[in-house]
């Protein structure tokens, strides 16, 4: 009887050993261990399907919060260093607030102004800004001006700093138009705003026109559509070696559902044709219409990764997360 309880505990103690041998296991910063097959690794992110549900959506979880991947095959990769301090959620701290112009701040706008533009003419201009790079862009403005029959166009290139609700931008141009009471000006162009919330456009310019100096101060406020770059959202095939996956550039995929975990001002989702209130506890799918407030903000989960949505969006659930993922 004794050679057959030694033999029960021997296969149990193989078992438990060949059990944990036959997945991945993602070590978390916080001590926390996820026992997974891992598909997609990024300098960013991390892709993993639950190892008790293989057949389940795709998860992804941000490389800062992983300390190490111990491969079925024995093999351990370092994702960070113990020494750097982890990353955690606090439940009395507000998170951040990220806006889309500050993590992806590429300009291509297009939109009106409505404001006083100088020589004595009030009018509406239509602009429009083309982004060469991050942080930068050139705008285009075309005015026509009302009490003073005046047209004008001009070309600024401006450097833009991010900041939480939108952002400055500052740079100099060149202009020319026509106003009935000087004629042809060309001047030269000083310029200063602010974009904010993604779509209210507050513009300063001072122009030095070539006609007995003349001296314009063109103030502006109006409304810009912008044309946000997320990237390609696609489905790629991951290359491995010995059970190992190659790191490839990231996808991301959204699980189906989420569940509300905290929310704080005013957040609502589109449900049959009408708003209502998001409260905690809340299942929300991820082709859901979200809007949230100013000073507002939504902290969701898939069950592992948790995802705070920010105040001031209106988007489908899935491209919000997305874009803050960015």
């Amino acid at each position: 009887m004794k050679r057959i309880y030694f033999f029960m505990f021997l296969l149990f103690i193989m078992g438990g050993v060949f059990s944990v041998n036959a997945q991945d296991l993602i070590i978390l910063r916080d001590g926390n261990i996820i026992e997974a097959r891992v598909l997609e690794i990024s300098p960013t992110e991390i892709r993993y399907r639950r190892f008790d549900h293989l057949d389940g959506p795709i998860i992804v979880i941000m490389a800062a919060n992983v300390l190490s991947i111990r491969y079925e095959n024995g093999r351990t990769e370092i994702i960070n260093s113990v020494t750097q301090p982890a990353t955690r959620t606090s439940n009395t701290a507000s998170p951040p607030t990220p806006d889309l112009l500050s993590k992806n701040p590429r300009l291509n706008t297009i939109g009106v102004t409505l404001g006083y533009q100088g020589v004595s003419a009030f009018g509406l201009s239509a602009i429009g800004t083309v982004s060469p790079s991050n942080y930068t862009f050139f705008d285009f403005n075309l005015g026509l001006g009302f009490n003073s029959f005046a047209f004008n166009g001009r070309v600024n290139f401006n450097v833009f700093v991010p900041f939480n609700t939108g952002g400055w931008y500052a740079g100099i141009g060149i202009g020319g138009g026509y106003n009935e009471l000087f004629g042809g000006v060309f001047a030269g162009n000083i310029t200063t705003g602010f974009l904010l919330f993604n779509w209210l456009n507050i513009a300063y310019t001072l122009q030095i026109g070539t006609f007995d100096n003349i001296i314009n101060h063109n103030i502006a406020i109006g409304y810009s559509y912008r044309f946000k770059q997320t990237g390609n959202v696609t489905e790629s095939v991951t290359q491995s070696h010995n059970n190992v996956p190659t790191r490839i550039q990231p996808v991301i995929e959204i699980a189906e559902n989420f569940t509300v975990e905290r929310i704080a001002g005013n957040v609502q989702r589109s449900h049959e044709g009408t708003w209502v209130n998001v409260n905690i506890g809340d299942i929300i799918n991820k082709d859901t219409l979200i809007r949230t407030s100013n000073n507002s903000f939504m902290v969701l989960t898939d069950g592992y990764t948790s995802f705070t949505i920010p105040g001031n969006v209106f988007h489908r659930l899935e491209h919000i997360i997305i874009n803050n993922l960015r």
